[in-house]
């Protein structure tokens, strides 16, 4: 899988949800001293941790403070719905025919993999993504729909 884009946000300094999109050749984190390059690694790191697999988010801590007591007030489940990183990946050939075996349908072009988590569960929210038209031509496909049906279906 091939890293595109993340999003951050309510972690640390990160309040707002900052998305950087990630280049296939080169990506190279430059900043000013305190301006979120090692939060962003941090958060990267908690995504998908080498040596930690049950590393979780402190929610205490590591919320933005000064949000912290008031974001609880106005939304009690603030904690579980955040989710202060997110990724996308594009799949490659390998990725499409692992996933095939796996659900038994291989996934259309230009799917996508997303990746979250929350502050409330260690466990990653795991979910593919995929344009809707993909997800209709690849079933008249497999249906064997007339092609005088397949437009309409398509336009639709």
């Amino acid at each position: 899988m091939l890293l595109k884009k993340i999003r951050i946000q309510r972690f640390r300094n990160f309040v707002e949800p900052q998305e950087i999109e990630i280049e296939g050749d080169v990506t190279a984190l430059v900043g000013k001293n305190e301006s979120g390059k090692t939060t962003v690694l941090q958060a990267l790191h908690r995504l998908k941790p080498a040596n930690l697999p049950e590393s979780k988010f402190d929610f205490v801590t590591e919320y933005p403070r000064w949000r912290l007591s008031s974001d609880r007030k106005a939304e009690p489940d603030i904690e579980r719905k955040t989710r202060p990183i997110e990724a996308w990946f594009a799949l490659d050939e390998a990725d499409a025919v692992a996933l095939e075996e796996m659900l038994q349908v291989r996934p259309p072009a230009r799917t996508t993999c997303y990746v979250g988590r929350s502050y409330a569960t260690a466990a990653p929210i795991i979910a593919l993504q995929c344009p809707l038209k993909e997800v209709i031509a690849a079933a008249i496909s497999d249906a064997a729909v007339d092609t005088k049906d397949t437009k309409s279906l398509l336009a639709a």
